[in-house]
This record gives C-alpha cells, sequence and structure tokens, in this order.
C-alpha cells in the first residue's frame, strides 16, 4: 500500500484544465478540511494504517449516520447518483474572457443588487481576470466552481426577477459557479502533483511510498467512490489527470468489475519480478478492479437562455490491484497498466459555498452568497426565502473533544472515531490547573467508567472498549458536590 505524503497544513491546489483548456484556482486551508482516506501520510507505515481512515470514516458518519466501511465485500461494485442529483455540465469561465463576467452575469448583478455601481465586475475584472501572455492563461478559470455548484445543485430552469433585472438560467449557473470558487470542502484523498512524469512502482526507490504524482491512493479512491457513490448515490469532484495540469470534475457515478487475484497475479500486474510483494508487507489479499467512472464534462460555452438539463457524459477507465488484510479490509493499493500514468490525483468534496473574502482565491466578495443561492431555488421551482441546505459541514466535528476547560482525545487523536476489536485510550487534558477538590465523572454508553478526584495539572486518562457504531461519552466535574461543567459527546467504533 504505497502511500503519499500529505502535511496538513498544506495549501490545496483543487484546479483544472476542462477538455484540455479549462482549470481552477487554488482553495484556501481556510475553506477545507483534509479527512485522508487510506492513501495518507504513511510515517509510521503499515502498522497504522487503518488508522488513517479515521478522519474520512468520522465525517461519512456524521453526514450519514451510518457506518463507512472499507470491507471488500460490503462495497457495492456499482452505483451513481439518482437523476435529481445529477450533476449538469456547465462552462469553466477562463479568466482571459472575463471570468464568469463573460456573458455579463456579474453586471447584472452589480444592476440588481449594488445600485448600478460596478462593484462586483471591476473585481472580477482585477482577481479572476489574465491576458493570454500572461503564465497560466490557457488554463485558469472557474472551473472548481462549476464542479462544486454542479454536484450539489440541480440546473437552473427557469428566469428569475430581482429588483427589475432580469436573470437567466445561464446567468445563474456563472453567478453559482463564481460564488462556489469559496465553498467548503473535505478532502477524501489525494494530492496536488506538480511533475509532468510518473513513476511505476518498480521505479520507486522506497516501493512503499507514492509520491505525490503516485497518487491518489487507489484503496483510498476505490473505498471513497463506493462509500459516497456506491452507497449514498453522492457526487465528489475528482481531479482526472495525474500531472501538473489539473481537470476538476463532478463524478457521480461507476461501474466496477472487481476479481480476487493471487499474490503472484497482483505482481504481475504491477510488472514486477519475484515472490514478495514489497508494495505492502501487510496485504495477504488482492483484487483486481477495472473501473469505469463517469462524470459531468465542462463546456466550452454557456448555452444562453433557459436551456436545461444540459448534460455531456465523460468517462475516465481506471485498472488497479486492491491490497486487503486477513478481514477483507482494503487497506491499499496499486494503479496498473495505463492507469499507472493516467489516474485522479485527488478526490474531495464540495460543501456549503462561504462569502468571498476578497482573496482572488475565493469568490467575488462583492456577491452575496445567499442571493445566488436564493435565485437558485426559484429557478428550479423551490422556495426562495428557504432554499435547501445541502450537505454541510457537521457542526460537532471539528470540534470534537473541544471544550472552553478541557480536552477529550481519544485513541491519541481527536477525529471522533477508532477501531473496536481492542480496548483505546480515553484522556481528558485540563487547559488550566485544578484548584480545592474537585470530582471528575466519566460514563461511557451509560455505565460509569471512572469516578475520580483529579488535581493541579494531572491529565486523567483510562482504558475503555467501544461498541460497534455509535458511543456515547457524558462527562461531570463536579466540586462540593455539585456540578459546574457537564458535556457529552459521541464517537464512532468501526470494525
Amino acid at each position: 500500500m504505497a502511500q503519499g505524503t500529505h502535511p496538513l497544513g498544506l495549501i490545496i491546489a483543487v484546479l483544472c484544465l476542462c477538455e484540455g483548456i479549462a482549470a481552477c484556482k487554488k482553495v484556501s486551508p481556510v475553506g477545507g478540511t483534509r479527512g485522508e482516506g487510506i492513501g495518507a501520510a504513511r510515517s509510521e507505515l503499515f502498522a497504522d494504517s487503518r488508522r488513517e481512515i479515521n478522519s474520512s470514516s468520522n465525517f461519512f458518519f456524521a453526514v450519514w449516520d451510518d457506518t463507512f466501511t472499507a470491507r471488500l465485500g460490503e462495497l457495492p461494485a456499482s452505483g451513481g447518483a439518482p437523476e435529481e442529483r445529477i450533476p449538469y455540465s456547465g462552462h469553466w469561465y477562463p479568466e482571459v474572457n472575463g471570468g464568469t463576467n463573460v456573458f455579463g452575469a456579474v453586471t447584472k448583478y452589480d444592476r440588481a443588487f449594488n445600485g448600478g455601481r460596478p462593484l462586483a465586475a471591476n473585481w472580477e475584472s482585477a482577481n479572476h481576470s489574465l491576458r493570454r501572455t500572461d503564465p497560466g492563461a490557457n488554463w485558469a478559470g472557474h472551473c472548481n466552481g462549476f464542479s462544486a455548484a454542479s454536484s450539489r445543485h440541480k440546473e437552473p430552469a427557469r428566469a428569475v426577477v430581482r429588483n427589475g433585472i432580469v436573470f437567466e438560467a445561464h446567468d445563474i449557473k456563472a453567478l453559482l459557479a463564481e460564488v462556489y470558487m469559496s465553498a467548503k470542502y473535505y478532502f477524501l484523498g489525494g494530492n496536488r502533483c506538480e511533475q509532468d512524469r510518473v513513476r511505476r512502482p518498480g521505479e520507486r526507490s522506497d516501493p512503499t511510498t507514492m509520491n505525490e504524482c503516485d497518487d491518489v491512493n487507489p484503496g483510498t479512491f476505490h473505498v471513497a467512490i463506493a462509500n459516497w457513490i456506491g452507497r449514498k448515490g453522492y457526487p465528489v469532484v475528482t481531479d482526472m489527470t495525474v500531472t501538473s495540469q489539473v481537470w476538476n470534475y463532478p463524478a457521480y457515478k461507476y461501474s466496477a468489475q472487481v476479481q480476487r487475484i493471487t499474490r503472484q497475479t497482483a505482481l504481475q500486474y504491477l510488472g514486477v519480478g519475484g515472490g514478495n510483494y514489497v508494495f505492502n508487507p501487510a496485504a495477504e489479499q488482492f483484487a483486481f478492479v477495472n473501473m469505469t467512472l463517469n462524470y459531468a464534462k465542462a463546456l466550452p460555452s454557456e448555452p444562453q437562455g433557459n436551456v436545461a438539463p444540459t448534460r455531456e457524459e465523460g468517462t475516465k477507465h481506471l485498472q488497479y490491484v486492491l491490497e486487503l488484510n486477513g478481514s477483507d479490509e482494503v487497506i491499499g493499493g496499486e494503479w496498473i497498466g495505463q492507469s499507472q500514468t493516467d489516474h485522479p490525483d485527488f478526490i474531495w468534496l464540495a460543501l456549503e459555498a462561504m462569502q468571498g473574502s476578497g482573496t482572488k482565491y475565493f469568490g467575488n466578495p462583492n456577491i452575496d452568497v445567499n442571493a445566488i443561492v436564493s435565485m437558485w431555488a426559484e429557478s428550479v421551482g423551490l422556495d426562495p426565502s428557504n432554499p435547501p441546505p445541502g450537505l454541510r459541514e457537521p457542526a460537532w466535528i471539528k470540534d470534537w473533544g473541544k471544550f472552553p476547560t478541557f480536552e477529550v482525545v481519544l485513541d491519541d487523536n481527536q477525529t471522533g472515531a477508532v477501531f473496536m476489536g481492542r480496548e483505546v485510550n480515553l484522556a481528558f487534558k485540563r487547559r488550566g490547573p485544578l484548584r480545592g477538590e474537585v470530582e471528575l465523572e466519566v460514563s461511557v454508553n451509560g455505565s460509569q467508567a471512572l469516578n475520580l478526584k483529579p488535581t493541579g495539572n494531572d491529565d486523567v486518562s483510562m482504558r475503555i472498549r467501544p461498541v460497534p457504531g455509535a458511543n456515547r461519552i457524558d462527562v461531570v466535574w463536579r466540586k462540593g458536590g455539585l456540578s459546574f461543567e457537564e458535556r457529552s459527546l459521541r464517537f464512532h467504533a468501526m470494525n
């Protein structure tokens, strides 16, 4: 299970080249979370690989209240978004053509919402426009904004009127692509490749380690696609190329032929000799996968007026070997054949759009996100005063275990997810010293697990054994027999 290195503080480059010419801007780390799956950084190598899917599993559980699985036998071989969730195709609004104002949508917005002052149009011209001689001029655009909006919203279908100005469907699509340049996102796996050549597995100095141009690890990729698209019918955004040119598209359907194979056959697929599988010593079983992934293409231009649906389907054919442990869990993989040099680079989920902050890497700060989402809702026949929120970042997940006066650490992390089948460490860390007699009472799943009187700066830890699925921790701090702080939180235990 060779894996890539993904420092959490890295600025994630969410860029794209759509149909060979389109691309996007970098996404600030303010807007997203790296929830790496199996293909995450391998600093402790094989013994810790299962733990690396904690973040993705916890996010999945927080959204769906369902278990994220890596067991191959539980992963559907095919699946897709329902008709109402299939992403639409849209223009990528290249910066050499004026960005999202190429057909005048931003100017219309200024007339309707900014009193005719060209606040949004001038900002777009200054920040989302390039000359044809500028570096990156042949690819810079709003492809990630289009992909994020398309993966979350039904295609605008009817014109709407705001303050006497008519916004047709193509105007609303442009404005959605603009505001979703500031989308929050959840990174499921992979990394930004800055090179034009990908090494084959046999060329690595350390066969167990992928670099940023070898990933996304196919184990991470397969598990993410099968859980999100296969089990939940929810589109994901995928950078379809592995080189320095990056193409972002919303993927929504897949079909895979999965065949169990021997270790020797896995080595033959990888084009290396010898009887030892050196790429992941923890692998006990193997499977060959031939997948077709379907996605919504970007358009070279935007059809004018109220034309819907607009769907042009693209396909990506992928082949890889999956590495499994003795419990049939996917713990990694390797690309094979042409997919060794032609495979997705990274995969992410688009969440709600944020208001632009003024940086050129975000959406236009002079365009109100809520106003655009309201127009979209009316355009598709929904209540413009109460549009559906869509998939949003769960409020509790980013601050799991963090309270004003203390923190909870579970199995040495704060992801809110652990692997069951063993005892794990539950620790409580005070943010300041304790004064006087303070009593700590901890209950796990309704049963009291701890009752003691900590002092000073001492941290408190204990061993617990989770049950499958949802677990609950209740914490009560008392002084003089009276409760002065009570907290509850849940976590997810995976097989």
